[in-house]
């Protein structure tokens, strides 16, 4: 089983014109084989809220409307993975110098290693020192 990492969704949401070898391993795997975690839709709703309340002050565009749109459509297409109470332990014994990656990337790792997965990334070098996270990177 595989998660993938918000970077990822977002390539293959917007970029998969620039990221064909990444779209190919996706699209090959068993749909029921690839999740995307609650964390990733936040991040990526959270980014939409951003562009919304920016093009809100600057009095132009709906673009961060049209965003929110479409990453509400494209989510479903993945199965979501919650962060629940085993990922959050495994989040918090985390040591501190390792959580200041990110929270966001820690709590990802934490539900992969909670739920057994690969973490697919092009961020390795974050995530890879993580310990006990299992990652690939199926953009190269």
């Amino acid at each position: 089983m595989y998660i993938l990492d918000t970077d990822v969704v977002t390539l293959f949401f917007h970029h998969r014109d620039q990221q064909p070898v990444l779209v190919s391993r996706i699209l090959a795997t068993p749909p029921e084989r690839l999740w995307i975690s609650v964390i990733t839709a936040e991040e990526m709703i959270q980014g939409a809220f951003k562009l919304i309340r920016r093009d809100q002050r600057r009095g132009k565009g709906t673009g961060g409307y049209a965003l929110l749109t479409k990453i509400l459509q494209d989510i479903p297409s993945f199965q979501i993975l919650p962060f629940g109470d085993q990922a959050d332990l495994i989040y918090k014994a985390m040591p501190a110098a390792v959580r200041r990656l990110g929270s966001a990337d820690c709590r990802i790792a934490a539900s992969a290693i909670a739920h057994g997965y690969t973490v697919i990334t092009r961020n390795t070098r974050d995530f890879g020192q993580i310990p006990n996270v299992k990652l690939e990177d199926w953009t190269v």
